[in-house]
């Protein structure tokens, strides 16, 4: 291999050359509209579905490599649409207006990938005790531990001790958050489809639920469709 197919190859690694193609695209003269991007599109549904991921998630969730996250994510941060906030040594994103900041570490601890597992097992076997959690992924107790502490510290679970077990179940607490978030979703929606329109992207209302979102973008002759989740207490459980 040549020097030259070397250094190019090595930038892939990196995404670099993702990055420079993607800035590339930014100065096209059809390039107008923040929103009319692929990626930023991606990136806009997943943060719906999984707000407060960080940007190591996101880019593994979505598919594409850090830099490129982080490149649009910065253009997304810089106009307005997302907003980030640091978690102890974590920055996580969230769509503006669509949680409050309240919430936010609730919803990151959550979509730690493990957490996430031990919550939904929870949820599907209530009581159930630190010794099953350790044997269905065998991972140690101290492990395991980690993982519901965090959960007991922010009220998403409660334990009752019964002989020789501590056992799990869920409380009430995100059933109560969604219902509570259901007036900001809705200001939500209006916003997006608000900014869509002020895009120049000509947004088309095709469905709008309590659950999802659904309408369609053009530009020019390019046409796509947008299906943004609206239940991120939902749907921060679908993988």
């Amino acid at each position: 291999m040549n020097g030259q197919g070397f250094a190019r190859d090595f930038k892939k690694s990196l995404g670099v050359e993702d990055e420079v193609l993607e800035k590339k695209t930014e100065m096209r003269p059809d390039a107008i509209s923040l929103l009319f991007n692929s990626t930023r599109q991606r990136i806009l549904q997943h943060l719906c579905a999984h707000p407060c991921d960080n940007l190591t998630q996101i880019s593994r969730k979505i598919n594409i490599s850090l830099p490129t996250a982080k490149f649009h994510l910065d253009k997304l941060g810089d106009n307005g649409y997302v907003i980030s906030k640091q978690l102890g040594k974590k920055q996580v994103f969230y769509l503006v207006d669509m949680v409050s900041d309240d919430i936010v570490e609730i919803l990151a601890v959550l979509n730690e990938e493990m957490v996430n597992k031990i919550y939904k097992k929870i949820q599907e076997m209530p009581g159930i005790s630190q010794k099953e959690l350790c044997e269905t992924w065998d991972i140690s107790h101290q492990g395991i531990s980690r993982y519901l502490k965090k959960m007991l510290d922010l009220e998403l679970i409660r334990e009752m001790k019964t002989g020789r077990y501590v056992r799990y179940f869920t409380t009430d607490l995100l059933t109560r958050l969604e219902k509570e978030n259901k007036a900001r979703l809705r200001g939500f929606k209006k916003i997006i489809l608000h900014t869509l329109k002020k895009e120049g992207l000509k947004p088309d209302l095709i469905r709008s639920t309590e659950k999802e979102l659904v309408v369609t973008i053009k530009l020019g002759r390019e046409v796509s469709t947008l299906k943004l989740h609206a239940r991120p207490f939902t749907s921060i459980f679908i993988d």
